[in-house]
Formats: C-alpha cells, structure tokens, sequence
C-alpha cells in the first residue's frame, strides 16, 4: 500500500513538471534570456502566419485601428510588425499619402511583411533585433505608435521606451497591446501584470496612457493607450 503511494505521488510529480514545470521554464527564458527569445520567435516564425487571426482577431484589429484615430496622412511606426497582418490595415488607414514604419526582431517575420507590402511604396520594413533599446534611425518624426506583442520582450522597457518617444510628435497617438495570462495558466512578466507599473513606465518615458484589460478565450489582452505629452 505504501509502495503504491509513493509512485502515484511519483507519477503525479511527473506529471505536473512536465505541464507546469516546463511551460514555466520556457516562460523564463522566452521573458529574460534575449538569446532564446530570438531564437524560439525564428522557429515559430512559421506559425504566425498560420495563426495570425486567433492571436489578433478582427475584433481586437480593429479596436487598434480605432484607437489610433484619423491616420490619414500620417507617419506610424510598427514596432513590433510580425508577419504584417496588421501592417497591411495600417497601410490602408494612412493611404499613399502616409507611411509606415514597420519593424520586427525577427529576421523571418520581417522577410514575410516585406513580401506582403512590396506593392505598397509608402511602407518600409526594417529588421530590428535590439531588445535593450530603440535603435532604429528614422529620419523624421512619427505621428504615432503602435505596438502588438512587444511588451513582454523588452529587457529594458524604461529605455526603449525613452528611446521611442524622442522619434514621437507631442500629442501622437500610442497603442501598445500585449498579452497576459496564457492559457490562464502562465502570467506574463512581472511589470506587465501591474497597471500602475505599465502607467509609471511609460509616464517616465514621456507618455500619458490608460490601461484596459479584456478577456480572450486563450488569455487576456492588455490594451495601453494614450499621447506623448
């Protein structure tokens, strides 16, 4: 009988490191090893392209393009573009009298939004694999922000968001969306999780923004909007 207890305990210790003791270790090296994040985003790269619509459903699109308001004409940065999904609705949003800035850490996803948008000439795509800042020369101010997924990887959000807010008008618009909660099992980064810390943050790189959380089926939305002041 005690035998028979101790591997049941066994077995079920297995069990719970192989689905939650693995997810948390790759949860561990996908938010703090820069390395791993680049690398598994390479490998997964393919996926996107597949499940592009349930990671950014019409819904959540268009939502986006909302916040951003009249951006007819305007210059907008991407950070963050993937496989150019969204790129291409942003394309659509400025017209040819606009443009857009898009850019992504991973080399493949930029091939892929390059190939989606050759025909459209007011937008460029730029492979931009520094995770530690904005380092992207632009070399004109843009009149907006937006951001899908990108939260999370920052190593240093402080800086990179500093460094993004000298390239923004005063009054442009920002909408950063991120993701927590997935699955409903595994959280996000620490300061991710806080709205008063995402707040902080993003006031001491110049920007005055709200945060808005919303249910997904496979994890919630984390929406933050607002100016560069």
């Amino acid at each position: 009988m005690i035998e028979h207890a101790v591997a049941t305990t066994i077995i079920s210790l297995t069990v719970s490191f192989i689905f939650v003791g693995v997810p948390f270790y790759f949860m561990v090296e996908m938010f703090f090893n820069p390395n791993a994040i680049r690398e598994m985003n390479e490998k997964l790269s393919f996926f996107s392209v597949i499940f592009e619509k349930i990671f950014y459903p019409f819904s959540i699109r268009r939502k986006l393009l909302k916040e951003m308001g009249d951006m007819r004409g305007k210059v907008i940065l991407e950070h963050g573009c993937s496989v150019g999904l969204l790129t291409e609705k942003l394309a659509q949003k400025v017209g040819p009298q606009g443009k857009i800035i898009a850019t992504d850490f991973s080399l493949h996803k930029v091939k892929k939004a390059d190939e989606r948008t050759k025909n459209l000439d007011h937008v460029t795509v730029h492979h931009h694999p520094d995770l530690k800042d904005f380092t992207l020369p632009l070399k004109e101010q843009v009149d907006g922000i937006i951001s899908v997924g990108m939260l999370s990887y920052m190593q240093k959000p402080e800086q990179i968001l500093k460094s993004m807010a000298q390239h923004v008008k005063k009054g442009g618009e920002i909408v950063f969306l991120d993701f927590d909660k997935f699955f409903y099992i595994i959280p996000n980064v620490k300061w991710v999780q806080s709205d008063s810390q995402l707040i902080g943050i993003f006031k001491q790189a110049g920007f005055d923004v709200q945060v808005e959380r919303k249910r997904g089926l496979l994890w919630k939305y984390i929406n933050v909007y607002g100016v560069k002041v």
